[in-house]
């Protein structure tokens, strides 16, 4: 039978001796491992009773005494006294929260070959969708489509935005069950064939058939899970990585735009799409050789629908979403309708055809730095600034009437519509509390986003043509719905900042 322990204060300078007088009236004491680093020593007669007191030790309650300000402290249970140091500084408090249970690599050729594929994917496919102001311009000289408005060509584009993001509900949902091949393959299969049906269109149905519904299926059965399945392999690089992933799209809007607009002339409308076609071929064949999804630890399976009624619950979720909604409706009005706004201002040929070259070539190049600063100042407190950006430029398109102004706005414009997409999805995951929830969590945020891209650019093209072929009403709405947007992150940064006890959010 041991003799009971002294009473001791929490005064640190008799915390030693205290200790001290303790050892002696422990018998046979044993080291233990202690989660916080410092030296435990446990009475334990018998290997089994330690072993018993070890496993207690961790389900046990512990109460942190002692002086906060030099970092000292004990901390005392039932059964044992233990030496410890207390979080300094805001980088451990933040090391201890970001601590899970699953190991991320960091790397390897699996994760490496993952991001590279994902880059192919979204080349291919949303590439060619943030191309769209290309295709508009290009329906509106065709000879079925001539008498149509723009702002029916553009509910085209609009449908097929729309399908992509809300189809990513379902897909995010089949990622999470561990689908991600057959997703990909699925995709991968659907986008060619909706793409060479495009290059047998000639009327408005069938090219919506086409282009809307078939190409939208396509790319959000794979642009979600390829997001997510690149982000279980990292944690401390995920925006960066992200925004690699998401830079593969941007490239494919730098590359299509131009080569649209070089091969429509020479050798017309079908056997451009098929040239197209037959490229996207190779590199959707390459992805999927090359993308692996990684063999997560085996658990429980959540159901869809509990997780859907928690998610419901959290007021930071519904600000990322609506945030992020907010901020879609304004970024589309430029991408759609830039082709548009700088020939009716006459701004020069050569960049004009060049504009949405322009903006994703920018975009390309902040999609991949947003990556870099949020990993180093914080998802959220890089996006803000980038959405706030991204308002003032929507505004700032009223004045782009020249060629030297159109420049900068493109450059601008590029910068900040990049470096908001790339964190987009990053948002969406910041909020999840497992990596079994990535799949829903984007899901559930890019159905937001559909709805955007539903609305966003019909009500520009109908405020469009109510004003008379002004351009100031549909500026001002968008730039209105992406400063709501922004207020709505700012807000939600706020509340992650004080559900994590520390400013890198």
């Amino acid at each position: 039978m041991h003799n009971s322990p002294t009473p001791i204060s929490a005064s640190p300078s008799s915390f030693s001796t205290h200790l001290a007088s303790l050892a002696d009236d422990l018998e046979g004491p044993t080291p233990v491992a202690s989660e916080y680093g410092g030296p435990t020593r446990v009475g334990s007669p018998e290997p089994e009773v330690q072993k018993g007191m070890e496993e207690e030790y961790f389900k046990k309650s512990v109460a942190v005494v002692g002086d906060e300000e030099k970092g000292e402290g004990m901390k005392e249970t039932g059964w044992e006294i233990t030496e410890s140091k207390v979080p300094q500084d805001e980088e451990k408090q933040e090391q201890e929260v970001v601590a899970v249970a699953i190991d991320f690599p960091e790397g390897g050729w699996r994760a490496y070959g993952a991001v590279i594929g994902a880059v192919l994917v979204l080349l291919s496919t949303f590439g060619l969708s943030n191309s769209f102001g290309v295709f508009q311009a290009q329906y509106i000289t065709m000879p079925n489509l001539s008498s149509y408005p723009p702002s029916t060509i553009s509910w085209i584009g609009s449908c097929h935005l729309c399908l992509t993001f809300a189809s990513s509900l379902l897909s995010g949902m089949l990622f999470d069950r561990g689908y991600f091949r057959y997703q990909l393959a699925f995709g991968s299969i659907l986008w060619l064939f909706g793409m060479f049906m495009l290059s047998l269109s000639t009327t408005y149905v069938q090219i919506f058939l086409s282009h809307a519904v078939c190409l939208g299926i396509a790319v959000g059965s794979c642009f979600g899970p390829c997001i997510s399945c690149c982000a279980t392999y990292f944690l401390v690089r995920r925006s960066l990585v992200v925004g690699c992933a998401t830079a593969g799209a941007g490239m494919g809007a730098v590359i299509f735009p131009i080569m649209l607009n070089k091969l429509f002339p020479i050798l017309g409308f079908a056997a451009t799409i098929r040239a197209v076609a037959y490229l996207m071929l190779g590199l959707l064949a390459i992805s999927n050789i090359i993308m692996t999804p990684r063999q997560l630890p085996r658990r429980a399976h959540k159901p869809a629908l509990p997780l859907l009624a928690s998610f419901a619950r959290e007021r930071d979720a519904w600000l990322v979403c609506l945030g992020c909604f907010g901020c879609m409706i304004g970024a589309f009005i430029p991408l759609f309708y830039i082709v548009l706004y700088a020939k009716s201002h006459g701004v020069n040929g050569v960049l004009r055809d060049y504009s949405l070259s322009i903006i994703n070539g920018t975009a390309c190049i902040a999609r991949v730095s947003s990556g870099l600063i949020a990993d180093r100042i914080g998802i959220f407190n890089t996006a803000v600034p980038f959405t706030l950006l991204l308002a003032a430029m929507i505004f700032a398109m009223l004045g782009a009437t020249t060629t030297a102004s159109t420049s900068i706005f493109l450059v601008l414009f590029g910068v900040a519509s990049g470096g908001f997409i790339s964190l987009m999805p990053s948002c969406f995951l910041a909020l999840a509390s497992d990596v079994s929830e990535f799949g829903l969590r984007s899901g559930v945020g890019f159905l937001f986003v559909a709805v955007a891209a539903l609305i966003g650019s019909p009500i520009a093209g109908a405020l469009l043509v109510a004003a008379g072929g002004s351009y100031v009403a549909p500026c001002c709405f968008g730039g209105a719905m992406a400063l709501l947007g922004c207020g709505c992150l700012g807000m939600a940064r706020e509340g992650q900042r004080r559900k994590k006890g520390f400013w890198k959010v």
